[in-house]
């Protein structure tokens, strides 16, 4: 009975998560008319992994059993005890997806771009862009002009943030944590704050003479600090060097050859591309997989794979930023 448990519990998470998933992808590409299914989904996801009934017929049928199928089993017995929530706190659970959902969509289709220096007229540029530009452009000005427009996106969203980092919190302790960083931390990596606190301190020692430096090279490279012209400094011209071998036209067919020169088939795979950047489409590059290549019994599933990036084509560096 512990193998047909293995198989429902395989079949059921499937089954929410690739929903989950194809809902996810319409909305981060900018179809915001499948958000409601999508938090939907989210929130059947969500039962599916604080379900109890399951946790429980895990525990049973942990009992008597070894070698391969009781580490399988434990490591289900792990994933479902990261996820019980108590009765009372499901709306709270519900409530943050929804805000996250509006958080997300408010960034992804707000104003976004900077006043030129020279003409004092609004320039609409994306976030992603924006960056690049701070990187590459020749002109202080114009990098400075990105950096403040940049600055003035941070503060977008802060009322609603707030409110999502408190009830994110009261949700985490509600599941016996200090905060939501340290129960996202423990799910994620398997870690305590502390742990992760004195790795960063021991990467700090190792790496702090770095800062002293930049502040000897600042003597050789006036303004070199300045957050606009750090990155501009530091690799702009490695950037336009590289752009003529790096062209975004070419990334995706150089990128096929070197995998087929490889040996890689992807055996059935299959690849939803979305490379460029446009209005109302998530700005962070991303790689999900809403189907896992899996068996069912002697036969091999292909998986499928949802990737995207925020290339500007024609702009300097869009062929290695993309």
């Amino acid at each position: 009975m512990s193998q047909e448990l293995l198989n429902e519990l395989n079949e059921r998470l499937m089954a929410v998560h690739s929903v989950y998933e194809d809902y996810f992808w319409a909305s981060a590409m900018g179809d915001h008319t499948v958000d409601d299914a999508k938090n939907v989904a989210e929130s059947n996801v969500s039962a599916f992994r604080a379900d109890s009934t399951l946790s429980a017929r895990v525990h049973e049928a942990l009992k008597g059993q070894s070698g391969e199928l009781r580490e399988k089993l434990l490591q289900w017995q792990k994933f479902f005890s990261c996820y019980q929530v108590p009765t009372e706190f499901l709306p709270l659970r519900d409530k943050i997806a929804k805000l996250e959902t509006a958080v997300d969509n408010s960034r992804n289709t707000r104003e976004e771009g900077y006043i030129d220096p020279k003409t004092g007229a609004f320039v609409k540029a994306q976030y992603s862009q924006m960056s690049l530009i701070m990187a590459t452009n020749d002109d202080e000005a114009v990098r400075k002009a990105c950096f403040e427009g940049l600055e003035k996106l941070a503060v977008v969203n802060v009322p609603e943030l707030v409110e999502l980092v408190n009830m994110r919190n009261e949700y985490a302790r509600a599941l016996g944590y200090e905060d939501f960083y340290a129960y996202k931390l423990h799910i994620a990596e398997g870690m305590t704050k502390n742990e992760l606190f004195d790795l960063c301190d021991e990467i700090y020692e190792r790496t702090k003479y770095g800062f002293q430096n930049v502040r000897e090279l600042e003597k050789t490279k006036p303004g070199l600090r300045k957050p606009w012209n750090y990155g501009y400094m530091m690799s702009g011209d490695l950037i336009k060097k590289k752009d003529p071998y790096q062209q975004f036209s070419e990334a995706l067919p150089r990128w096929g050859r070197t995998m087929a020169a490889l040996g890689v088939s992807f055996k059935g795979a299959t690849l939803r591309l979305d490379l460029v950047k446009r209005e109302g489409k998530e700005q962070n590059g991303f790689c999900h997989w809403p189907r896992l290549v899996h068996f069912k019994g002697s036969v091999r599933i292909p998986g499928e794979c949802n990737f995207t990036s925020n290339a500007v084509p024609g702009q300097v560096g869009a062929g290695s930023d993309g």
